[in-house]
């Protein structure tokens, strides 16, 4: 599916010097764009996560979690009694980011750093690089479809620092790995194009670490062969077994057998089990409204604020704002009666349509309503699929078929190879036009992060860090979600057992169950669960009367041992 050479500088050429000057200037300019989407917050990034206080919280956990609580134990990898105890809770659903693992623990080893004074920097450094990596990606894959240098560094722009990887770099480290989507379509269309084996199995290893990353993207990927095998078939009016059928199963099934170890017992928890399964399917998803309207950290976002507020579902998820430069491009040379035709172009599109309605979900939403029922119906109802309950991720591919088709025109109307199909002005002209046109699409995604989560312990928990007198655990009050995240960025620190937790999925009941439904238990419940300290947080004691009126309980039957205006902690026995 590559398409011809266009323009002939010597970055594009198939030489070293050509491949030299590709990576430094493709490097150059993402690690720079990279630093000015992050540059309001970049001093903060020692000792606070990217992003307002929410799932990023948990995420921070899961690598602390993996590098440091593991080692000390290895049955603590899928199993663990520090969140949720007595009970502790199953960890084979929860989202561990194993790549970004990884490249924590080579840099704490191969610079002897301290993971306790520079974990904080390491994991955000891991959701920075996601950008520079799938841009850096992506580029690669549209010179190899296009041949054109320039054309090609859009179309890597398009895809890492697409607004979607933007909002959840700021909630979901999960959802921002995705340098290895178009590493995995590179080496699979060389694959389809050339059939040398190094080929497949470099995109298998890319497909699982795909896997390794966010098994939602894992599933996706599996669409994307599926489509790709379908489209081939339907072009070609016939059934391509071996050219097309049997090189995507066997890709399949080679992830598959090497994720095994981790699969197994995922499928094997979660097949029938209901807890495996939540809701958000028909409401995470991605809005078409959503397409065409700048995003509230878009520089422009305050002019469709209240209009995007009426899309489905929160506003990372519904963030799948698309580029009005990228849409006018592609609909400009779609309307253009001397165009070539582009059977690249033509795939780019199929596919995005066919991800946008997979990340569409149950039915079609246009301003928060549901309009028109989907494939995605059949999805919510099959085992294990309907796990993917927040299907407007899969917008990630749509935004890499974006890239491709713009990476194609810019090629077709710039670079022609025959003038008649480009845009008919001297070539000085020409010129300006195109870094006119991708200055407009740059600065049509550009966004900055402005928001952080300080990493710190309170001194509220000094009493309880004295405190060694064997093994206990820790009840923070209320018993909600986001006064558990904090409890679990807390825990980083003091590492003792909570009774709380916030993980993607939460296959068994537990204590911390019956806390949400009632009032504060009693002293002599909490000491026979091996409860010795309860920490309430004064920030989400607002509300219903079972939170509120717990703090009156524990005054009259706990000694207090601290207060300030955030916390309180009494000791139980």
């Amino acid at each position: 599916m590559a398409a011809a050479a266009g323009g002939g500088a010597s970055w594009n050429e198939d030489s070293a010097r050509g491949r030299w000057l590709r990576l430094s200037i493709a490097g150059a300019l993402y690690a720079g764009l990279t630093l000015l989407f992050f540059l309001p917050i970049l001093g903060r990034l020692g000792s606070s996560l990217i992003g307002p206080p929410e799932d990023n919280m948990t995420d921070y956990w899961n690598t602390w979690h993996a590098l440091v609580a593991v080692p000390e134990g290895l049955s603590r990898w899928f199993h663990t009694r520090l969140l949720f105890f007595p009970e502790g809770t199953d960890l084979h659903y929860n989202s561990v980011v194993y790549p970004n693992v990884a490249l924590v623990f080579a840099a704490l080893k191969l610079f002897g750093l301290s993971p306790a004074d520079h974990l904080v920097a390491l994991h955000n450094a891991t959701i920075l690089f996601s950008f520079f990596a799938s841009a850096l990606a992506a580029m690669y894959l549209s010179f190899h479809c296009t041949r054109n240098f320039p054309a090609a560094l859009l179309g890597g722009y398009i895809f890492g620092f697409n607004p979607s990887h933007f909002a959840h770099s700021l909630h979901h480290a999960g959802v921002a790995i995705i340098q290895f989507i178009p590493v995995f379509v590179l080496f699979y269309l060389r694959y389809m194009e050339r059939r040398r084996l190094r080929d497949f199995w470099l995109a298998t290893a890319s497909c699982v670490a795909i896997g390794l990353s966010f098994w939602y993207f894992l599933a996706y990927a599996f669409f994307f062969l599926i489509f790709d095998a379908a489209y081939r078939c339907l072009r070609e009016r016939r059934l391509l077994v071996r050219e097309a059928l049997l090189p995507c199963g066997a890709l399949a099934l080679t992830t598959l057998a090497a994720l095994s170890p981790l699969l197994v017992p995922m499928i094997r928890t979660g097949w029938s089990n209901p807890r495996a399964y939540s809701g958000g399917f028909d409401v995470f998803v991605a809005d078409v409204a959503g397409l065409v309207l700048f995003p509230p950290p878009h520089t422009l976002g305050l002019l469709t604020a209240e209009l995007h507020r009426r899309l489905s579902g929160n506003l990372w998820e519904a963030t799948v704002y698309l580029g009005l430069a990228n849409l006018v491009l592609l609909g400009f040379f779609g309307l253009r009666k001397s165009r070539e035709p582009s059977p690249l172009l033509r795939w780019c599109l199929w596919g995005g349509l066919a991800f946008f309605l997979v990340s569409a979900g149950a039915t079609l939403h246009i301003f928060g309503r549901s309009v028109l029922p989907l494939p995605g119906l059949l999805l919510e109802r099959l085992p294990l699929l309907g796990n993917l309950r927040a299907p407007s991720r899969a917008i990630v591919f749509v935004y890499l078929f974006l890239g491709l088709a713009v990476s194609v025109v810019m090629d077709r109307l710039f670079w022609p190879k025959d003038p008649a199909t480009g845009l008919g002005i001297p070539r000085l002209r020409r010129g300006l036009a195109a870094a006119l046109v991708a200055l407009l699409i740059v600065g049509d995604f550009f966004a900055q992060a402005t928001e952080t989560t300080p990493v710190s312990l309170p001194p509220a928990y000094d009493a309880i860090e004295r405190d060694g007198a064997g093994e206990f655990a820790i009840l923070d009050w209320p018993a909600t979600y986001h006064a558990a995240e904090y409890a679990m960025l807390f825990q980083t620190f003091h590492r003792r057992p909570i009774v709380g937790g916030v993980i993607n999925r939460k296959i068994r009941r537990s204590y911390s169950d019956e806390l949400s439904e009632r009032e504060l238990p009693s002293a002599a419940e909490l000491r026979s669960l091996g409860i010795k300290y309860l920490v309430m947080h004064k920030r989400f004691l607002g509300g219903p009367v079972n939170l509120v009126g717990g703090v009156g309980k524990a005054r009259r039957t706990l000694p207090l041992v601290y207060e300030d205006g955030e916390e309180l902690v009494f000791r139980v026995y």
